[in-house]
C-alpha cells in the first residue's frame, strides 16, 4: 500500500535519482515515524513504526535499500533463482498483452457509455420513457450519481488506509484530508461513516440504474440482435459503465493518492456528513445487533473491555435500543415484501425461474455481497 501526494510537501518524498540509480524497484513513499513500502517489507515496516525509531525523521535511502534487499534474499530463497536474460521474451510477449488488455477494455467502455448514452437521448430507458425524466436531466443526474457513487467508494479506502498515518504530516498541507480523517477516527465514527455509506452507495447504484436501464424493446445503432441482447436486453453496458467508471478506477486511483483523493469539500459535505446523519436517522441501527451477537458468539471481546453502550446514559441507551427496534421492524416487513414478490413471480427474474430457486438465489447472493463487501 501506497501513500502519493501530488503536492510538494517536505514531509512527502518520492524515490531520488540516486535511489533509482542504486536499482530501486520499489515505490517508497517516506513519512515520520512511518514506512509504507511494499508486502515483502510490510512486517519489518510494522515493527519500525512500533519501535518509533526515527523519531520524525526520514529514513535514508541506503538503510531502506537494506531492508529491501533483505527481504528480496528470503524472498528469493523461497521462490528461487531471480529471471535471466533467457526469459526476456516471455516479458515482452506478456507486456504486449497487457497493452491488448488495455484497449480491448477501453474499447469496450466506450461502446457501452455510447450505447447508454443513446439510450437515454433516444428515450429508450426506464428513466426518460417509463417515468418521462427530460434526457437531459437524466443524462445530468446519471454522471452526477457516478462521480458521487466514485467519491464514495475511494473516500472509504483513504479513511481506513490514512489511519495509522500521523495526520500532522498534512494538517497544512491538505486541510480538508485533515478534517475527514480526524472526524471519522473520532470514536466510533469510522463504523457510523461505513454504515451510512453504503447506504448511500446502493441508493446511488438504484438512482444510476433507474436512469439508464434500457426500457422494452430498446434498440440503438442497429446492432445485431445477439450483442443487443447481451449489452442492451441484459444490462450489461450500464453494468461495465457503472462498475469500471463509478467504482473501480475511483478505487484504484484513491489507493495510489489517498491524501490527495479526498482533499476536497464535496469528500467532506456530501459523503461524510450525509453519512452520518443517514446512520443518526437509526434506519440501519439493526446491523449493530447483528455485530453484538456475532461479537458475543465468537467471545470477540478482551477481558476488562468496555463494550459502546456502557459508555451510554439512560437517556441515550433508550434511544440507541429504540432505533434498532424500529430498525429490526423495517428489516422485517422489507423481507415479506421481498419474499412475497419472489413467490408471486412479480420480480424481474428470469422467465420460468422457480419461485423456490429465485428465494434460494437471492439468499445465496446476499451472503456473497455480503463476504465481499467484509473482505474489502
Amino acid at each position: 500500500m501506497g501513500i502519493r501526494s501530488n503536492n510538494n510537501s517536505s514531509h512527502v518524498h518520492d524515490c531520488d535519482d540516486n535511489c533509482a540509480a542504486n536499482g530501486c524497484q520499489h515505490d517508497c513513499y517516506l513519512y515520520p515515524s512511518i514506512i509504507l513500502q511494499t508486502t515483502e517489507t510490510q512486517e519489518t515496516a510494522e515493527t519500525i513504526y512500533e519501535n518509533d525509531t526515527f523519531d520524525d525523521e526520514m529514513i535514508s535511502h541506503d538503510e531502506l535499500h537494506e531492508v529491501s534487499l533483505g527481504n528480496e534474499s528470503n524472498h528469493s530463497a523461497a521462490t528461487g533463482p531471480a529471471a535471466t536474460t533467457e526469459d526476456e521474451p516471455f516479458f515482452r510477449s506478456s507486456h504486449l498483452f497487457r497493452m491488448v488488455q488495455y484497449c480491448y477494455s477501453l474499447g469496450l467502455l466506450i461502446f457501452c457509455i455510447a450505447i447508454v448514452m443513446g439510450l437515454i437521448f433516444t428515450n429508450q430507458t426506464v428513466g426518460t420513457k417509463e417515468n418521462e425524466v427530460p434526457n437531459f436531466v437524466a443524462f445530468g443526474v446519471f454522471w452526477f450519481l457516478l462521480v458521487w457513487l466514485g467519491i464514495m467508494e475511494g473516500g472509504l479506502g483513504c479513511l481506513v488506509g490514512l489511519v495509522p498515518v500521523n495526520k500532522d504530516i498534512y494538517e497544512e498541507s491538505h486541510p480538508n484530508t485533515y478534517r475527514n480523517c480526524v472526524l471519522s477516527q473520532k470514536g466510533s465514527n469510522m463504523k457510523r461513516f461505513i454504515i451510512g455509506r453504503q447506504f448511500l452507495s446502493f441508493l446511488a447504484v438504484f438512482a444510476i440504474n433507474l436512469m439508464a436501464t434500457p426500457s422494452e424493446g430498446a434498440l440503438i445503432f442497429g446492432i445485431p440482435n445477439f450483442l443487443s441482447s447481451i449489452f442492451i436486453s441484459n444490462g450489461v453496458a450500464i453494468i461495465l459503465t457503472t462498475i469500471i467508471v463509478g467504482q473501480l478506477t475511483a478505487q484504484l486511483v484513491a489507493a495510489e493518492c489517498m491524501i490527495d483523493f479526498i482533499n476536497n469539500k464535496f469528500m467532506l459535505v456530501g459523503v461524510s456528513y450525509v453519512s452520518y446523519f443517514i446512520e443518526a436517522s437509526g434506519l440501519l441501527h439493526c446491523v449493530y445487533l447483528a455485530e453484538m451477537i456475532f461479537s458475543e458468539l465468537a467471545r470477540y471481546k478482551k477481558e476488562g473491555e468496555q463494550t459502546d453502550d456502557e459508555h451510554r446514559s439512560a437517556v441515550q441507551k433508550t434511544l440507541y435500543w429504540s432505533k434498532i427496534f424500529t430498525s429490526c421492524i423495517v428489516l422485517v416487513c422489507s423481507f415479506i415484501v421481498v419474499l412475497s414478490a419472489l413467490l408471486d413471480g412479480k420480480t424481474a427474474a428470469w422467465d420460468g425461474l422457480s419461485p423456490y430457486v429465485s428465494i434460494a438465489l437471492f439468499f445465496f447472493l446476499m451472503a456473497t455481497v455480503g463476504v465481499l463487501e467484509g473482505m474489502q
